[in-house]
Order: structure tokens, then C-alpha cells, then sequence
């Protein structure tokens, strides 16, 4: 059978001229036909490398991006802003009957116990002991104001004793006659508080022999309004922050990488390659898996009509008796398979296009999960504490982190191996067993030994996923631009690190420890769950595992002074003072002034706001100023006179000021402190790769985040919380006060620093 194509001839192709043989044949032409059209494309040598494509691919997105984000601020914002008018209207019209039902419950109380005194034959003027009653019932009551006893004319008789001037002077004035309208309860006071009236009587149809008048501060009522309003204004910020990380993995994803991978195989068979199609076709699916499922059915079309030809092929050659003929039939077919490239027993599947941002999403979930803890893990510790243990409560309660980090510490060597053999997203899964079932673990814990053996379970989960992360962002970022790849990994952990802290107070505070605890189980369950579907089929781990690492190579890394220096005096400091400040006795100093656990997690976001706002300018700055010494030294002092500025004054604000301090000094510090690793160990960097000397740099640094929590715990106990945060941050601002001096005197802080 003879196929005669219906369409023009290649113009790169000489149609195949009629040969006679000496049995008396006739015309052979083998043209090249695929499907129901004639015409043939020619192949052309595509120029579009790997990395302009990425580059196209970023570009794509950022385009995508850019429209989709005014309509995704414009309908978020929206709804928020009408569920939190809603939300605050609600909470108005349900706080202040609360507050009266309370000012009236403790009001009749007392005044039941009052009018008992009175049915003794005690007059209302003779009680004993009355003002410290009443101070006693006020401060055990959140939100009175005072509590003030008169008699039938309105004098004041007993109150308690820190009842504000402007209400006693109140009454002053209007002594003397029954000018106060009590009304079902209520009295009518000119002053800044809800005034409840309770009628004093000896018996149930006596007459009054006096008042108590109950008062609710109106400033209590605005604190708790407001709360609500931040706590809105907070989900607000995390929801935004939430949303856009999600717009960001589904526009990528699911939109540019796919086009980009059809791109790429029309490419190819543009070339003539029509040997892969896309990994999966199934599916209703959306406008892109549409077009990859057109694709794979031209490409199998094309695949049956070239198999087709080659059949059809080999019967004409077997026909033909003429040596002419058959050599022509045989160049034409070595020609078509020259040129094209079609599977005999198959397709290829394109692996799935690989991405940075593939991990971005359930990292930010799992950091999430454990930022969560934050602003209350301390308090849980002392919920669990029992006076029989033999170690000091302050001490007590810096166990779990120091435990944690411990473990992280341990793990972290070794995740890294795991992570080259078994590729991250078994790695990460794994990881997700240890982690949930620490969360789970410590939800349930019944005292401190058990809760720390679920912080160290959840330790070491933390250790393999953040490892198994960043291992794939070493695979697939682009040699070039290894410094945007790891700000991808980076962004996820600082915007985890500001939503994680504010969102764990606000529940902790409203639902409970031990159901916040449950909660990050769900985040690391979903964050599993994503990266299972996101990284099948995707090339994720190393072809060469890389060397673990020995203690030779610590020791030689370690015997250079310049880098045991900055360790000493900057990098484990900082360390210090992140976890012994920031994770230890933040949440229980600024409990300790009443402030609520939604205020402690917002204090405590404010770390990574600074972060994210300021390490973009901290590298432009390192970079101009250069002398990467003056830099990590002055983050370090920086970091430390923000912690010993308490001494100014014991308030929650002073706190904030501290957060926010040693964020910027952490920013402005860090980027710089591993060019400087970098510089002071350029031997051993050669020697042993800079992989390994940052592995040791990083596991002796971690130490200061283990005792970081018991060297703060320790001054607790010695001498209370704030002069605990002075001298912490006094002894950071001298270690780095010191760290500058030494390499200004070894001259290498007077010179412009140069990267190896």
C-alpha cells in the first residue's frame, strides 16, 4: 500500500524522482505523510537555553502576579473588612451587658454580706475592716474599677482604697440628698465608668440602709474592644501574607511551569524530537492540561502515521527488484529517521517541571506549625510544673526549648546525607512522623519529663524537614543565582516567622494550649500532604551523596582563632539572646505585666517583620560598607543595648523595643557573618569545601541556642526578669564590643573585606 501525500513538498527535500525496473515496474515515491496533512515542519536548532527559559518562566509569573494581586488585595481586603465591622459590632453589643452582668453578680455578693452584718445590729458606719474587703474583692475582679459603700444621703462611708479621686469627689458633691437616679440597678454618675447601684438591706423588705456602688472601668471596655481590633488587623495581615504564598506555588505551578513544559516539548518537536509527552493527560483538568492533552494526541497521532510509513515503507522495498529503487527508499527512510525522533515502543513522560517554589508553600506550613509555640510554650511548661522536681522553676521552664535545639542540633549532620539518598520528599515525609506526633505529644503531655521527650521528637522532625528543604533548593537552583534560590527558601521561614508568633497567641489565648499544639500537628500534616503531591515525579535528590562529616574536620576548622573568635563573641551570643530572650523570658515577662497571649505573639512577629523588611537593605549596606567585622560586631552590641534598654523602664513597650532592635541588628548581622566565615577560614575552605566549614560553623553556633534558655533561666532565678534581660543584653553588647576591638587591632577591621 502506497500513501501519496495531499500536500506541498519540502523544500529542503528532492521529491524522489520514478525508477524502472527489468520486471517492467513503475513509479515508487515514498513521501513523508503524518495524519491528515501533508505539510512537514522544518526543523530548527532551538537557541533558548535552560536558564532563559527560567528566566522567562520567572518573568511569566511575576506578569501573572502583578494582575492578580490588586484582585486578590481588593477581594480579601474587602471581606475582612466587612467581617471585621461585623465581628466588632457583635463583640460591642455582647461586652457591655457582660460587664454589667458581672458588676451586678459581685455587687449583689457583697452586698448580701454587708446587709448580713447589718441584720446582726451592726450600724452601716461601725463595720470593721471594710476598705480592705473591698480592695480585696476589686483586685480580685478584672475590669472594676472601685467599689464604694454610702449611705441613704450619699456619703461615703467605706471604699476601697485605690478608688480614684474623681469618683469619691463625685459623691462629695452630691451629698447631703438623694440626687442619684437608681433605676433597675443602674446609677447615673457623671464619670468615666458604668456605675451599677446596689441597694444595701438587712432583709429581703427592708429598706436600703445605704448603696454599693460597683464601677466599670470604660477603659477596660475600650482595652477589650481593641484587643478584638488587633487581633482582626493580625489575622488580616497573616490571611494576606497566607494567601499570596498560596497565589504564588498555584500561579507557578499550576500555571507558568506547565506552560513552560509544553513550550519546551513543542520546542523539541519543532526540532523533530517527538519522543516525550506530558506525564499525565488525564482528567478534565483546566485550559493547560487541555493543552498538554492536544499535545500528546498529536504526538501519538504522529507516532501512529510514522510507524505507519515505515510499515508501508518496507513492504514497496520488498516489492521492488530494481537495486536503484531500493537504495532510494532506504536514504529516504535513514533521512526521515535522521530527523525525526519517534519512539518504536512508547513515549517518554517529561518529568515534572522542577521549581524552587515547590517547597516554599509546606515550609512555610511546617515553620508555621512550630512558630506557633512561641508566645506561650514557657507558660505551658509552668501550667505543667510541679514544686516536687528538683530543679527550679525558671529553669524548669527553659528545658523544652533547650531540649529542642538540642535536638536539632544532633540531627541537623546527619539530615543532609539522608536527604542526597533518599531525595527531599521522602525525607520530608519521614520527617512529618516525628514532628506530628511531638505536637500531638506535647498537647497531651501530663508533666515536664514527658513534654520534653515530645519537644526532642518534635526537634528532630524540625531538623530533617528544614534540611531536606534546603537540600532541594541546592539541587535546582540555578548556578548563578544560588543567592535568589536560598531568599526563595528564606522568605518562607521569615513570613512563617511573622505570622506563626501572632496567630499561636490568638489561639492559645482564646482555644487553649493543648489545642494550639494541635493545631501545628494539622499544619505539618498538611505541609506533608503538599509536598507528596507537589514534588512527585520531580528529580529531587543528588546523583553523589556528599561526605558527612568527621571530626578531623571540626578540629581543623576549629583551630583557627579568627574563626573560634567569631563565634565566641558574635555568633553564639546572638544565639543566646535569640532563644534565651526572645523564645524564653519574652512570653513570661510580658505575661507577668497582664498582657494577653495575643499581645505577646504580636510583640514576638515583630522579629520577623524586621527580618523581612530589613535584610534586603542589610545586604545593600554590606556590601557598600564592606568591613563585614564592624558589621557583625555592631549587630551583636545592637541586638544587646536593645535587650539592657529595659532598665529605662519595665513595660510592654520596652519589650517591643527590644524585639524590634535585636530583629534589625539580626538582619543587618547574619548575611554578612557567613561572608565572614568564609574569609577567616579561606584555607580551610579550600581544604575541606566551604559546605563542610559552614556545617561546623552552624553546629557550634547552635549551642548557644541550647543554653541560651538555661543562661537567662539562671539569672531569673538570681535577680527577677528585667535586671535577667539587662544583664543578657549587656553581656552580648560587650562580646561584640570586644569582637570589633580584636580585629581592629589585628587590622583586619580597618580594611574592606574581600570575599574568597
Amino acid at each position: 500500500m502506497i500513501h501519496q501525500s495531499h500536500g506541498p513538498a519540502r523544500p529542503d527535500m528532492a521529491a524522489p524522482k520514478a525508477a524502472s525496473d527489468s520486471g517492467g515496474g513503475g513509479a515508487v515515491a515514498v513521501p513523508v505523510r503524518f495524519g491528515g496533512g501533508g505539510a512537514v515542519v522544518r526543523p530548527e536548532d532551538p537557541t533558548v537555553t535552560g536558564a532563559s527559559m527560567a528566566e522567562r518562566d520567572t518573568l511569566a509569573s511575576r506578569m501573572l502576579l502583578v494582575r492578580l494581586v490588586p484582585l486578590t488585595l481588593v477581594l480579601l481586603l474587602g471581606a475582612l473588612a466587612v467581617f471585621s465591622y461585623i465581628a466588632v459590632k457583635a463583640f460591642e453589643r455582647e461586652i457591655l451587658p457582660e460587664v454589667d452582668a458581672k458588676a451586678q453578680a459581685v455587687g449583689q455578693a457583697v452586698s448580701e454580706t454587708i446587709g448580713k452584718a447589718i441584720g446582726h445590729g451592726i450600724p452601716l458606719g461601725h463595720l470593721v475592716g471594710m476598705e480592705a474587703f473591698l480592695t480585696d474583692v476589686r483586685m480580685n475582679n478584672v475590669g472594676l474599677a472601685y467599689l464604694v459603700v454610702t449611705d441613704t444621703a450619699n456619703r461615703v462611708r467605706y471604699a476601697a482604697t485605690d478608688t480614684p479621686d474623681q469618683v469619691l469627689d463625685i459623691f462629695t458633691a452630691i451629698s447631703g440628698g438623694n440626687d442619684i437616679a437608681v433605676a433597675d440597678g443602674f446609677a447615673t454618675l457623671r464619670v468615666d465608668y458604668r456605675d451599677t447601684a446596689i441597694p444595701i438591706r438587712a432583709g429581703p423588705r427592708e429598706a436600703p440602709h445605704g448603696y454599693l456602688h460597683v464601677g466599670a472601668d470604660s477603659d477596660y471596655v475600650t482595652h477589650q474592644l481593641m484587643e478584638i481590633v488587633y487581633d482582626i488587623m493580625t489575622v488580616a495581615l497573616v490571611s494576606l501574607l497566607v494567601s499570596f504564598e498560596f497565589l504564588l506555588i498555584l500561579v507557578v505551578v499550576f500555571v507558568t511551569s506547565p506552560m513552560r513544559q509544553v513550550e519546551a516539548l513543542m520546542r523539541r518537536g519543532q526540532a523533530g524530537d517527538f519522543s516525550v509527552v506530558l506525564a499525565s493527560d488525564g482528567g478534565a483538568g483546566d485550559e493547560v492540561k487541555q493543552l498538554g492533552r492536544a499535545y500528546n494526541a498529536i504526538v501519538r497521532r504522529l507516532g501512529d502515521a510514522y510507524h505507519e510509513l515505515l510499515q508501508d515503507a518496507d513492504e514497496v522495498r520488498a516489492a521492488q527488484f530494481d537495486s536503484g529503487a531500493i537504495r532510494r527508499i532506504e536514504d529516504i527512510l535513514r533521512d526521515v529517521r535522521r530527523r525525526f525522533t519517534i519512539p518504536t515502543q512508547g513515549f517518554r513522560r517529561a518529568a515534572a517541571p522542577s521549581s524552587l517554589l515547590r517547597v516554599r508553600v509546606p515550609l512555610f506550613l511546617f515553620i508555621f506549625a512550630e512558630e506557633m509555640t512561641r508566645p506561650f510554650l514557657p507558660l505551658y511548661v509552668r501550667d505543667l510544673y510541679s514544686q516536687a522536681t528538683w530543679m527550679d522553676e525558671a529553669l524548669v521552664m527553659a528545658l523544652p526549648i533547650s531540649v529542642f535545639m538540642l535536638s536539632i542540633a544532633i540531627i541537623t549532620p546527619f539530615a543532609g546525607a539522608w536527604t542526597d539518598r533518599l531525595g527531599t520528599r521522602r525525607v520530608f515525609l519521614i520527617g512529618a512522623i516525628p514532628s506530628v506526633a511531638g505536637y500531638l505529644g506535647a498537647a497531651m503531655a501530663q508533666g515536664v519529663p514527658d513534654l520534653l521527650v515530645w519537644r526532642a521528637l518534635a526537634g528532630v522532625g524540625y531538623a530533617v524537614i528544614y534540611i531536606s528543604c534546603q537540600g532541594y533548593v541546592a539541587i535546582h537552583a540555578d548556578p548563578g543565582r544560588r543567592v535568589t534560590g536560598m531568599a526563595t527558601f528564606m522568605g518562607a521561614v521569615f513570613a512563617a516567622a511573622i505570622c506563626g508568633p501572632s496567630i499561636g497567641g490568638i489561639l492559645a489565648e482564646r482555644v487553649g494550649y493543648a489545642m494550639t499544639l494541635a493545631v501545628s500537628a494539622g499544619l505539618v500534616a498538611l505541609a506533608a500532604t503538599l509536598i507528596h503531591g507537589l514534588l512527585s515525579g520531580t528529580a529531587d535528590h543528588q546523583d553523589t551523596e556528599r561526605r558527612p562529616l568527621r571530626v578531623r574536620d571540626m578540629a581543623m576548622v576549629l583551630r583557627n582563632p579568627r574563626l573560634v573568635a567569631l563565634l565566641a563573641l558574635s555568633a553564639i551570643p546572638a544565639k543566646i539572646l535569640l532563644t534565651g530572650f526572645l523564645f524564653y523570658l519574652a512570653p513570661l515577662f510580658l505575661t507577668e505585666m497582664g498582657e494577653s497571649q495575643s499581645s505577646v505573639g504580636r510583640i514576638i512577629m515583630i522579629y520577623g517583620l524586621m527580618n523581612v523588611l530589613v535584610t534586603p537593605l542589610a545586604a545593600r549596606v554590606a556590601d557598600r560598607v564592606g568591613n563585614l567585622p564592624l558589621l557583625v560586631g555592631g549587630g551583636a552590641m545592637l541586638s544587646g543595648l536593645g535587650a539592657a534598654a529595659i532598665v529605662l523602664g519595665s513595660s510592654a513597650w520596652m519589650v517591643a523595643l527590644a524585639v524590634l532592635t535585636m530583629g534589625v541588628a539580626h538582619a543587618l548581622a547574619i548575611s554578612p557573618q557567613l561572608v565572614l566565615v568564609q574569609e577567616v577560614c579561606a584555607r580551610e575552605c579550600r581544604e575541606l569545601g566551604q559546605t563542610t566549614v559552614l556545617s561546623v560553623f552552624r553546629l557550634i553556633e547552635r549551642m548557644g541556642n541550647v543554653v541560651g534558655p538555661f543562661v537567662v533561666g539562671t539569672l531569673v532565678t538570681l535577680y527577677g526578669y528585667v535586671d535577667a534581660m539587662a544583664l543578657t543584653g549587656l553581656g552580648v553588647t560587650v562580646a561584640g564590643a570586644l569582637y570589633v576591638g580584636l580585629r581592629w587591632v589585628s587590622g583586619d577591621g580597618r580594611r574592606r573585606a574581600v570575599t574568597p
